[in-house]
């Protein structure tokens, strides 16, 4: 009878020890290999625990470079008809996935943009406004209209820049 409760807590001691310890790619990828297996479970997550948890695997299988994989999870979590809590969230993190594995730097800019206006608070500001800057400077090569994206986006990251050298702390 104590045999789902000890897995939980065999499942969350691999989630501390797989992102509490983020050089550690083995603790990681052990970490991914428990979680699939807990998903697979039925009716060991209630519904809302079980997009939480998907959502944590997709971040894991992006982080271990497995962008496909986590694209695959987001996709799915994005198109149930849930009240998902981390939905612009994980719209971020499908930014990134699209932007890593397929290189696509308008759709990156699209998705990341509706995630910021969606209040995604999933990446660090200066990384994730970065990013967003050096794509909308590649892409103003070829569209000149992009260059106020570009410039916002390049006064967010110095500001982030100041909060952090004032605060010691990245604060949105």
């Amino acid at each position: 009878p104590l045999a789902p409760l000890a897995k939980r807590l065999l499942l969350s001691a691999s989630a501390k020890m797989a992102f509490e310890t983020p050089q550690e790619r083995p603790f990681k990828e052990q970490f991914a290999k428990e979680l699939a297996a807990a998903l697979q479970e039925e009716g060991f997550f209630s519904p809302q625990e079980k997009e939480e948890w998907q959502f944590l695997s997709a971040r894991l299988f992006f982080d271990l470079g497995l962008y496909q994989e986590a694209f695959v999870l987001l996709e799915r979590l994005l198109q149930s008809d849930s009240l998902y809590i981390q939905k612009a969230d994980a719209t971020l993190l499908l930014a990134f996935c699209i932007k890593e594995e397929k290189g696509d730097l308008t759709t990156f800019c699209s998705l990341a943009e509706k995630a910021l206006s969606e209040g995604a608070k999933g990446w660090e500001s200066a990384p994730l406004h970065a990013a967003l800057f050096n794509a909308y400077l590649e892409r103003s090569q070829e569209d000149m209209q992009l260059l106020q994206a570009e410039a916002e986006h390049l006064f967010q990251v110095f500001e982030a820049k100041v909060k952090f050298y004032e605060t010691g702390i990245y604060k949105d």
